[in-house]
């Protein structure tokens, strides 16, 4: 299994993989319509698309890094759903600042449906990790997998 974020204590085997990059981007209608944010705290007045992670708050801290200096904005989300696609499909459409992996919306920024917000601030990253089960004799599809894991992925 993949874990993204810090780990609980298990009898798992836990192989540290590259750090999941995160980034706040939103479509360019929507800043021409609600503005630019400049600082993290900007982020408080604006429509903002999160990742529901439990039910339990409508609220979400995002924490970006300048200079060293650690910013941590508690923003309350117009939506959240638990499938990162669906965020950015809201973002495309319009609907807010998303908070989601760089991978996902990579070809957005370079064709222009998307722009990074905050770029001088980096968006803190998230641990990664594969997680199994301890085995003395893994199966050959096992040790394979946990080897192109690895190789794709690996630190």
């Amino acid at each position: 299994v993949f874990r993204i974020g810090s780990l609980a204590d298990s009898d798992l085997i836990a192989r540290s993989l590259r750090p999941f990059d995160l980034t706040i981007c939103a479509s360019p209608a929507y800043l021409a319509r609600y503005g630019t944010p400049e600082m993290p705290d900007d982020l408080i007045d604006h429509q903002c698309l999160g990742y529901a992670f439990s039910l339990q708050s409508s609220e979400g801290r995002w924490r970006l890094v300048r200079g060293g200096e650690v910013h941590e904005v508690t923003i309350r989300n117009r939506l959240r759903i638990s499938e990162a696609r669906g965020l950015v499909t809201a973002a495309l459409s319009d609907f807010g600042i998303a908070h989601v992996a760089r991978s996902l919306v990579t070809d957005h920024y370079e064709s222009g449906r998307l722009v990074e917000v905050l770029p001088d601030y980096q968006v803190e990253s998230r641990p990664m990790h594969l997680l199994y089960v301890a085995d003395r004799r893994p199966t050959p599809k096992v040790r394979t997998f946990i080897n192109e894991v690895m190789r794709a992925f690996g630190p």
